[in-house]
Parts: C-alpha cells; sequence; structure tokens
C-alpha cells in the first residue's frame, strides 16, 4: 500500500493485494481387514484458489471551528476471485497390485474438472460530523457491481447513517472513564452465486472418444439482480473505574 498527502487534511491512499492458496491431495483404498473396499484404487487432485483486489481512497478532515470538525472519504474498489482442481482416480482397481499411479488403472481413469470466475467494482462515498467531540453523525452512500448478477440489472446502491454521543464528560462522574451511546442503521449488498445466471456444464470422464459433460440440477436464471439486507443497530458503551472495567451492549 501507498499512503501520500496531498495537502493539509487531503490524503490519499492505495492498497493493492493478492492472497492465493494451493493443495494437493491424493487418496488410496485398498482389499484387507476391517474394509469393505473391493478393489483397490488410486486418487489424486488439485485446487488452486487466488483473489486480487485493489482500492484507492481520498481521506479529508479538517476542523471548521474549535467546535465543529469534518471528515469525508471518497473510494473506489475492484476485486477478482478466481479457483480451479482437478481430480482423477482409477477404475475397475489397479493391474498391478500395491502399484498406486493413475496410469495403472485398470479402465479408463475417471477424471473432473471445474473452474470459477467473479468479479466485483465498488464506489462509496463517506461524511462525518462532529461537535466538541462529543456528538458524531455519519452518512455513507455506496455503488457496488458483481460479475454474477444480470448484466443490465448489476448495480446495488446501498446507504448506512450513524449518530453517537459521548456522554462521559456531561454527566462528570469520576467513577465512568468513558460512555458512549450509538445508533445506526446501514445497508448491505447481495449477489446471486457464480453462474447462477447462466447455464454451466461440469466435465467428466470421456465416453469412447466423445466429451462428457454433466447438466447441472438447478435451472440458472438470468434475470437474477442483486439486492439488500438491511440492518438496525443501537448500543452502549461503558468503562469504569479508569479504564479497568468495560461494558458493551447492542441489541
Amino acid at each position: 500500500g501507498i499512503n501520500y498527502d496531498i495537502i493539509e487534511g487531503l490524503s490519499a491512499n492505495i492498497e493493492v493485494k493478492r492472497r492465493a492458496y494451493n493443495r494437493n491431495n491424493w487418496s488410496r483404498g485398498f482389499i484387507g481387514q476391517n474394509t469393505l473396499s473391493t478393489q483397490a484404487s488410486y486418487g489424486e487432485g488439485s485446487y488452486f484458489s487466488e483473489q486480487n483486489e485493489f482500492a484507492a481512497r481520498l481521506n479529508y478532515t479538517k476542523r471548521v471551528t474549535s467546535d465543529f470538525d469534518v471528515s469525508a472519504i471518497l473510494g473506489y474498489g475492484s476485486g477478482q476471485n478466481k479457483s480451479t482442481s482437478t481430480y482423477a482416480s482409477t477404475s475397475g482397481g489397479l493391474a498391478i497390485p500395491d502399484f498406486y499411479i493413475l496410469a495403472n488403472s485398470v479402465d479408463k481413469p475417471n477424471y473432473s474438472t471445474s473452474r470459477y470466475n467473479r468479479s466485483r467494482v465498488s464506489a462509496f462515498g463517506m461524511l462525518s460530523l462532529g461537535y466538541k467531540s462529543m456528538l458524531y453523525l455519519d452518512g455513507s452512500y455506496r455503488f457496488d457491481w458483481s460479475s454474477t448478477a444480470a448484466a443490465d440489472k448489476n448495480r446495488v446502491e446501498t446507504i448506512g447513517v450513524s449518530g453517537s454521543f459521548v456522554f462521559d464528560k456531561l454527566i462528570n462522574v469520576d467513577a465512568i472513564t468513558f460512555g458512549k451511546l450509538r445508533a445506526g442503521y446501514s445497508e448491505a449488498p447481495i449477489f446471486p452465486g457464480t453462474y447462477q445466471t447462466s447455464p454451466t456444464y461440469s466435465s467428466g470422464t470421456a465416453y469412447g472418444s466423445l466429451a462428457s459433460l454433466a447438466v447441472p440440477n438447478t435451472l440458472a436464471n438470468p434475470n437474477l439482480t442483486g439486492g439488500m439486507r438491511t440492518e438496525l443497530e443501537y448500543g452502549l458503551e461503558l468503562k469504569v473505574l479508569n479504564n479497568r472495567l468495560g461494558i458493551d451492549i447492542t441489541y
């Protein structure tokens, strides 16, 4: 990530992230005591996934007067999730006993592959107003796009509003070190799962010289769009005895 101070109170931040996961596995089936297997077998597979993210933000903070302060954020984000898996196993037993490789399969080995890819883009703005470091009002507006929704209706707009009141300075009780009441309403986008808007077929073991594809159990719906879930929250945060004891209640 890179942070850059443009002018006093205005800064920019850019972050690039990549997470990758790789797994290889194998299994052996044998004939002997304490097993129900009627023939020896061998299988092996691999799985790879990666998540790429890019985020950019402009941050602005300013104390307007001795009592009022304001902060704002404009942001953009994008991400991509990809995964690939492959698995193969012997069929009909092992031609040479105790020789565990796919090429030792009596019949043509079984195999399957799968691949997933989804992308998302978001843009958002946030504004926070503060009064005497005691009253705060925050608001946000956000756009989200996802490749998993219908192409012409893949944008979801959401908002968020919250307020808080830091009351410990008003009551002037020595035992109470910190006290805050808060309330907020927020919306979050929801999008269909990968490939739920278009039919996909899984590949399997070929039948002779012909490729094998399996029809999915669930019908695709090209009209699926994104939606949102809402949340309303109330809370109380209290710290007493010089921060030795704290209570945080959320409803």
